[in-house]
């Protein structure tokens, strides 16, 4: 498929009830199989009922995705921080990539906790939208 204009896009949202390790399991299974099928690309961290996403794609697709996503009854509180033209997709093998910072050790959940845990709170990213891009580019960096 021909890439077209790319694009990003990175919010932050609530699940409507936490989800458990089986459920996020089921859930990326679906969002892989058909952002693959879509050409889209991203990343996804979920810790205690937030979530903080990134897709990236053709724009016409990131847009389709994020309509569906925005009309998902398990989501709440969902929250546009940054979008725009992309040159090169920040997360090219990844059809969604994923950590739970919940599985992380106690130092290292120390520096996203309070992050992830304000996540849907827009004035926690009011004046610096691109802290949540860092952190997911963080966690890319850091897949093994």
């Amino acid at each position: 498929m021909a890439e077209g204009d790319l694009k990003f896009l990175v919010f932050v949202s609530s699940a409507v009830g936490l989800l458990d390790r089986e459920v996020l399991v089921a859930l990326l299974r679906v969002c892989r199989t058909n952002n693959a099928r879509l050409g889209i690309t991203g990343m996804l961290l979920y810790d205690g009922g937030n979530f903080i996403q990134m897709i990236e794609g053709p724009a016409a697709r990131v847009d389709e995705l994020y309509e569906t996503i925005r009309a998902d009854p398990r989501h709440t509180q969902i929250t546009t921080l940054l979008e725009g033209p992309l040159e090169t997709r920040q997360f090219e093998t990844f059809t969604m990539g994923f950590d739970n910072p919940g599985d992380l050790s106690v130092e290292d959940r120390a520096a996203y906790s309070d992050f992830l845990h304000a996540a849907t709170k827009p004035p926690r990213f009011g004046t610096k939208p691109h802290r949540a891009l860092r952190l997911l580019l963080s966690f890319r960096r850091n897949a093994g």
